[in-house]
């Protein structure tokens, strides 16, 4: 049997949510998320009690994670071929076929 991912993360529209396994990894947790910060889990502990559960600590992590890897994708140089094909064909002239 394949291992089954810890998160899975989801988004809808403006919604970020995870699926976060159980600690039975049997079933997923949904996790809602507000930026960096867990609002609402639906497990027992979160739903019964309105404590901060781990799925909400995971759920956390893994978001803290994610936004620092597309910060670090942000920061990469673009090459200059990049650069070449992005670049305006006739400079800041419009375009003509006369010359």
């Amino acid at each position: 049997m394949p291992e089954r991912p810890l998160f899975i993360r989801n988004v809808e529209g403006s919604r970020v949510y995870y699926d976060v396994l159980s600690s039975k990894r049997s079933f997923y947790y949904t996790v809602d998320m507000l930026d960096l910060l867990a609002t609402g889990c639906d497990c027992d502990n979160h739903v019964k009690g309105h404590k901060h559960c781990n799925h909400m600590t995971d759920a956390e992590s893994a978001e803290a994670a994610f936004q620092q890897t597309q910060h670090n994708l942000s920061e990469l140089p673009v090459s200059d071929e990049v650069k070449r094909h992005e670049a305006p064909l006739n400079g800041t002239r419009a375009f003509s076929l006369l010359r």
